[in-house]
């Protein structure tokens, strides 16, 4: 279940809280662009202020994801979560989240090389707390 502080941050504004759904911590970010295979993708299925229901497309399964702000995602837009290291991105970047559900962390590959080509540098707007998507540019 979701980490009930995530919906009672009192300021998401002024939060310095680097838990699951608030702030990405810049190592988290760098963790996970250093494991590229962690992420899958998904498509949200509903969508109400911090709270995102995320189907996965390629593995039978759901995640509900949770930020202590409003994500600036809609229903059917497509993401991507990384169960492993609690990051949900899509259209505006990186985002810590709480998680309930899911099918666990990916494992990693046999193969760990054949995805540096994928890596990115986990980049965290310190001002936001939010991570800086190199992965998704917008068209």
């Amino acid at each position: 279940m979701a980490d009930p502080t995530v919906t009672s941050c009192p300021d998401p504004a002024t939060c310095r809280n680097l838990g699951d759904g608030h702030r990405t911590h810049p190592i988290r970010a760098r963790l996970a662009g250093e494991s590229p295979w962690g992420w899958r993708d998904g498509v949200v299925v509903m969508a109400s202020g911090g709270r995102v229901t995320v189907r996965y497309v390629e593995e039978d399964g759901e995640v509900v994801a949770e930020h202590h702000r409003a994500l600036p995602l809609s229903d059917g837009d497509p993401v991507r979560v990384h169960e492993q290291f609690r990051l949900l991105t899509g259209p505006g970047g990186w985002f810590c989240v709480a998680l309930e559900g899911g099918l666990g962390p990916v494992p990693a590959p046999a193969a760990p090389d054949v995805w540096s080509p994928e890596a990115s540098p986990g980049i965290v707007d310190l001002a936001s707390g939010d991570g800086v998507a190199t992965d998704h540019r917008e068209p």
